[in-house]
């Protein structure tokens, strides 16, 4: 009975360890506006340029992520909020470096060595 309880154990620990690494895609319909918030400033603008927009949406859409362990910090680079035509919030993510993304509360990181999000292009938004 003690070994069928332990590889009971072993199964569900093995599961769950596999299901935090599972690639990850995020699918963000089209919008027609993205907030950008800057976590060293605070500063927020709206982006409604379609190329912008679209822009933006496959430099994070590009990515494959695996899913990480839960937020525990509060740095963070930008804060992206997709929006439709009546104002009402599709998605939300949060960037926190050319790799990592904050989405539902979790870490995910992104699994392509030679793909990373554009941080140059938010930073150049914040300029114009």
């Amino acid at each position: 009975m003690k070994k069928i309880m332990m590889v009971v154990y072993a199964f569900i620990l093995f599961s769950m360890v596999a299901c935090s690494f599972r690639p990850h895609t995020f699918e963000i319909p089209n919008a027609k506006k993205i907030t950008v918030i800057s976590g060293n400033t605070g500063q927020s603008i709206e982006i409604t340029d379609a190329d912008s927009i679209q822009y933006i949406t496959d430099n994070i859409y590009g990515l494959t992520y695996t899913r990480g362990e839960k937020v525990n910090s509060d740095g963070w680079s930008y804060g992206l909020t997709w929006s439709d035509e009546n104002g009402n919030e599709v998605e939300k993510v949060t960037v926190l470096n050319e790799y990592t993304i904050i989405y539902e509360g979790r870490y995910y990181k992104g699994m392509e060595a030679d793909y990373e999000i554009d941080l140059a292009f938010l930073e150049k938004l914040f300029e114009e």
